[in-house]
């Protein structure tokens, strides 16, 4: 017996289809370009991803607002991953504790340029805020790259798991250096 299907090759793309009334859409293609009895035939998937395309875009736009913002008014933004320990940084942060280059790699134990004045002040704080308080605002001074004090402040939220752990912080962080003056 002979097979009647050839060569199997998956295809996935993006097109623009037109539907019945006339409305474009964007449209993903997943499927198998293949051939039955010697003629080419797409077997596969047509998916509207319209909405989820303008969704995208939409995210995009904001994100690209918001890094705006911040850069403006000298905020960073920042997401701690409470249970793997990870610290993840925007631009604007980097600024504000170096010299803006990539010189953090995410460990929190990295972050150990507080001023050692604020340092112990700062520890009680956090633990305090990660076992009952839903949020932690707090000031402190950290020692910048050419060693003088720059006063900060931090507004954060503590994510918790069902059973009331905490899993995730973000936060805020401006420099209020010269309020301070």
């Amino acid at each position: 017996r002979k097979s009647l299907i050839g060569v199997v090759e998956t295809v996935q793309y993006e097109e623009t289809c037109i539907k019945k009334d006339g409305t474009l859409i964007l449209c993903e293609v997943l499927g198998n370009y293949t051939t039955i009895n010697n003629q080419p035939v797409l077997i596969g998937n047509v998916v509207d991803i319209t909405e989820r395309r303008n969704a995208e875009n939409a995210l995009k736009q904001s994100e690209e607002r918001l890094k705006l913002a911040t850069s403006a008014a000298r905020i960073g933004v920042w997401d701690w991953d409470i249970l793997n320990n990870k610290l993840v940084w925007d631009d604007s942060t980097y600024q504000l504790h170096s010299d803006g280059s990539s010189d953090f790699w995410g460990d929190v134990k990295a972050v150990i340029n507080i001023n050692p004045e604020d340092s112990e002040r700062i520890k009680d704080e956090i633990a305090n805020a990660l076992t009952s308080e839903p949020e932690l605002t707090s000031e402190f001074r950290i020692k910048a790259k050419d060693d003088t004090d720059r006063h900060m402040k931090v507004k954060s939220h503590i994510y918790r798991d069902v059973s009331g752990k905490p899993v995730r912080m973000i936060g805020a962080t401006t420099d209020i250096t010269e309020r301070k003056r």
